[in-house]
């Protein structure tokens, strides 16, 4: 049989020999002359070589099959079938010797004088059949060691076993020791355990490439994966690539369906499943999403060292990509790699909106402080009693009432002191009255006194309309400093996360403050979920720490909740790939592709602003530019004071009807009470025409109104990434808008910021450009402002070479950068704090609704009225002075007999003013030659209150009476 077989080899390698001299021989006919020629001999005669090594190790390997052949035959029976398993190493599979191992085995099985009664079938599973091979040589070492340590009268017997009792055998454990103690090479490779687990071994990783199977990679206890051939590995025309995603719920990033109808990756939706979509179209790739087993983002375990999460599952090769509101920062970006950003975000703060104010009866008095109504009330006093005596202290305010008659003598003054108060009010309710100042020193202080009514008046109606028509939110918090600065208003954020992290290993002194403000208060202050912190927040006298986006979502679909002040810090959610992954250039320029188009934005309005109920705030109707309207609960109390002035009214009429009814029948009450009304009701209606007031209305307030209009033109510098994001953007607005730029091309481009610039300083003229050259430019010219929020989402970096090993080094640092706050602080010294700043009217942090208006406010106009009075007077004086000498000039005599000086007849002049029997009416003043005198001293008359003739000598005496 042996000889036979032999023979059998003998025949095969000579075939296979004749086979490869026939190919060496085509090859070299064949193969070009000279060099070519030489090359391609070298070649063959390098794999005749080959062949022939080959060709011995089959000869050994079979010399081996035949002993064990012999052994076979050396037993009394054969079973009718024999399976023989062929190993070979993976350099020999497919080769010579596996097809002399086939070709053996058939004409075994041909040649029944070989084994006549017995079949033979060959085995070729290489990895099977070798760990089969060695385990059972494993199970063999132990049991020889068990046997050899067992005594003479301790060997093993064969013994029943029992179908229905668990009986353990004695040696069992002894024989899994001797397992777990093995040492061998085996066929597999290195044979040994610990802990019953096997240790020192080795995993190939096997691709199909073409038509063959290549080796790319290993896989070892200690290390995990180490792929050996990366472009093999991931050859990017290798299609139908299946990649697990891993992903974790959040609205609205990922939500999830949990209807027995939706199965597979159907299940998920949201604006990452959205953005992933896309991706996997435009990189070409399939996807397995599923969720994270724990639910976790994934953080560093400051004990163990060991991570959660997303994380944990990408570095343990449990996933190919991780995608969610997952934020790029230092310590992930340490253990995993991340893909350009997609979104761009800041930590906010969350509080709930605090209730207005109720609106009080008299809130038409809040526009001006209690001491500029009691300097109005006094100043009205002083200026009527200004009138009077100004009034009567000038000559040129004497009037005759019936100058035709010359017998009649008698001068009357309009200014009483009841008329003095009444013109006083009248003026200052801007109703006038039928009293007019003759003297220039009477119209001076009617002038300035309509100067000061004129700013009260047109002050109080411009703040009204701030107190009344406009609802202003008072928060006790603005910004982060407030909140740092209080200890009254609780703050926290999730116990986990990038939030908590950032002011955690902030530089930032304020940030440190509410850092250490927190860890004082834990756990109290933290929330496990987005949902708690909400709650906390909506029950009140608590703020929570969140990313914007999330707050923005939030915000918008419920009216309750509000962001208080900007953004702490910049981060940005990446796509994250295990480190080293190919996929992350890949999907990060599919990224950036849809950025530059407008289909994240797109995304962004789509999920955030036309999803779900949105709240409509009353305070944000864009429709309602004007004013709003006035409710009882505002002006009521003008109301009640007309009421009240009507009542008083009829009450003093009433009064005055009671006392006149006694003395002259001829008064008639009803007609005084008729005036009164119809003054109240003008009084009321000037009120209320001045509180309609008109807000201001900018022509355009974001990127849709620029959009719909023509007059307004707008432009973007003429190369650069803003052109290009309108030039390749889909949202339909940016496209009307690049449509507009492109016909009108190139008047609305410019070629530097700074022409731009001058360009929207000139007027009707709006300038796209990047955010934070805007903010710069803003804060240094108060001429400039922005319309609207971002159009878009971009992000800074340094650019390196492609490939460059200092990318992932630089991305860390900038990454350490931010969360210790020390981009924030560059930012506020290079934006808010260099250069010269515009200090804006408007932008006043302390007064945070409309304030009443005070002395520092509108005191100069105080000062203008005093200046008017003291004006006034001296012009009186000045009056009377030039009238006497008037009179002493025309009539010297009298002068003569009078011998009085000027300053006697001021004062003899004055005390008749104040203290005469009527001062509305009185002899004219004049000098009289001395007959006329002779002639008036014997007609003095007084009735009825009405002095016909009297004299300054009559006045004297009649006052010391």
């Amino acid at each position: 049989m042996l000889r036979q077989m032999i023979d059998l080899l003998n025949i095969y390698q000579k075939e296979e020999k004749k086979n490869i001299k026939n190919i060496v021989e085509r090859k070299i006919v064949q193969s070009k002359k000279g060099e070519e020629q030489e090359v391609n001999k070298r070649k063959l005669e390098e794999k005749k070589q080959q062949a022939s090594k080959k060709m011995t190790i089959m000869m050994i390997d079979f010399i081996l099959m035949l002993f064990v052949t012999g052994f076979i035959n050396q037993c009394n029976t054969l079973p009718q079938v024999i399976k023989i398993a062929a190993i070979f190493e993976k350099e020999l599979a497919g080769s010579a010797m596996e097809h002399v191992f086939r070709y053996t085995v058939h004409k075994i099985n041909q040649d029944k004088s070989i084994l006549p009664s017995t079949t033979l079938v060959h085995d070729i599973q290489y990895t099977k059949s070798a760990l089969i091979y060695d385990s059972v040589y494993v199970f063999a070492i132990a049991m020889h060691s068990l046997v050899e340590g067992l005594e003479l009268s301790n060997k093993l017997r064969t013994s029943n076993v029992s179908c229905t009792a668990e009986t353990p055998w004695n040696g069992g454990l002894s024989l899994v020791n001797y397992i777990n103690g093995v040492e061998w090479k085996g066929l597999t490779g290195p044979i040994e355990f610990k802990e019953g687990r096997r240790i020192k071994f080795k995993l190939d990783l096997i691709k199909l490439k073409h038509n063959s199977v290549v080796s790319v990679g290993e896989w070892l206890p200690e290390v995990g994966l180490n792929v050996t051939d990366r472009s093999a590995f991931f050859e990017s025309s290798t299609m139908n690539v299946n990649l697990v995603v891993i992903t974790i719920l959040e609205t609205p990033y990922v939500m999830m369906h949990y209807s027995k109808n939706y199965t597979g990756n159907a299940r998920f939706y949201g604006f990452c499943v959205d953005i992933l979509d896309r991706v996997a179209q435009q990189v070409g790739f399939d996807y397995i999403l599923d969720l994270v087993p724990d639910r976790k983002y994934g953080a560093k375990d400051p004990v163990t060292g060991e991570w959660n999460g997303m994380v944990a599952q990408l570095m343990k090769h449990k996933a190919d990509l991780a995608v969610g509101s997952l934020t790029i920062n230092y310590a992930r970006e340490s253990v995993i790699d991340f893909t350009k950003p997609f979104m761009n975000l800041g930590i906010s703060i969350l509080f709930k909106v605090p209730a207005s104010p109720p609106s009080r009866l008299f809130s038409f008095m809040k526009p001006l402080s209690n001491e500029i109504w009691i300097c109005v009330f006094f100043s009205y006093i002083l200026v009527s009693i200004t009138v009077y005596i100004v009034a009567h202290f000038s000559p040129n305010e004497w009037r005759n009432p019936h100058p035709c008659e010359i017998e009649n003598n008698l001068v009357e003054n309009q200014f009483s002191i009841s008329n003095s108060f009444w013109f006083t009010i009248g003026t200052l309710m801007q109703t006038g009255s039928d009293l007019n100042p003759q003297a220039t020193s009477t119209r001076i202080v009617s002038g300035i006194w309509w100067f000061f009514t004129l700013i009260m008046i047109s002050s109080y109606t411009a703040n009204l309309a701030a107190f009344l028509t406009v609802q202003r939110m008072i928060t006790p918090i603005e910004n982060a400093e407030d909140l740092a600065s209080q200890t009254e208003i609780a703050y926290g954020t999730l116990d986990s996360g990038s939030t908590m992290t950032f002011f955690q290993d902030s530089l930032f002194e304020t940030y440190k403050k509410m850092w250490r403000f927190m860890e004082n208060r834990k756990p109290s202050v933290f929330t496990s979920t987005y949902e708690e912190g909400i709650r906390r927040v909506l029950q009140g006298n608590y703020a929570f720490l969140m990313e914007s986006t999330m707050l923005d979502y939030i915000s918008q679909r419920n009216c309750n909740l509000t962001q208080i002040g900007g953004l702490l810090d910049s981060k940005s959610y990446g796509i994250a790939t295990s480190k080293g992954s190919p996929w992350r250039d890949k999907i990060s320029l599919a990224i950036l592709d849809m950025q530059e188009r407008g289909e994240i934005q797109m995304l962004y309005d789509k999920w955030w602003k036309k999803a779900g109920v949105k709240c409509e705030r009353d305070d944000k109707n864009k429709n309602n530019k004007a004013a709003n309207a006035l409710g009882v609960d505002n002006i009521g109390g003008v109301f009640v004071v007309l009421l009240c002035g009507l009542a008083l009214a009829v009450t003093i009429a009433i009064l005055e009807f009671c006392q006149k009814s006694s003395k002259d029948a001829y008064n008639d009450p009803l007609a005084a009470l008729n005036q009164r009304q119809s003054l109240c009701a003008e009084m009321t209606e000037e009120l209320c025409f001045a509180l309609c007031v008109q807000r201001m209305i900018t022509p355009i307030e974001n990127a849709e109104d620029l959009a719909s209009q023509t007059e307004i033109a707008y432009g973007t510098l003429d190369s650069g990434s803003t052109m290009t994001f309108f030039q390749d953007s889909l949202f339909e607005t940016y496209k009307k808008m690049w449509r507009f730029m492109e016909n009108r091309k190139p008047s609305v481009f410019t070629s530097t910021y700074e022409e731009g610039i001058r360009r929207v300083l000139q007027g009707n003229y709006a300038f796209l450009m990047e955010s934070t050259m805007l903010d710069y430019i803003s804060q240094r010219n108060c001429n400039l402002t922005q319309i609207g929020g971002l159009l878009d989402s971009k992000s800074y970096g340094i650019a390196t070479s492609k490939g460059s090993p200092w990318r992932d080094k630089i991305s860390l640092a900038i990454l350490d950068m931010q969360e210790r706050g020390e981009i924030q602080m560059l930012y506020d010294k290079w934006w808010k704090k260099a250069g010269v700043k515009c200090e804006r009217d408007d932008k006043n942090k302390n007064n945070k609704a409309a304030n009443a208006l005070g002395v520092d406010n509108i005191g100069g106009v105080f000062v203008v009225l005093l200046c008017g009075l003291a004006l006034a007077v001296t012009i009186a004086i000045l009056e009377f002075c030039q009238k006497s000498s008037k009179d002493a000039y025309n009539d010297p005599l009298a002068a003569l007999n009078q011998r009085q000086s000027l300053c006697a007849e001021m004062t003899e002049e004055l005390c008749f003013a104040l203290c005469g029997p009527n001062s509305q009416k009185r002899p004219a003043l004049k000098r009289k030659c001395s007959k006329c005198m002779e002639n008036s001293n014997n007609k003095t008359m007084i009735g009825n209150n009405v002095t016909t003739h009297f004299d300054r000598t009559d006045s004297i005496k009649l006052m010391a009476k």
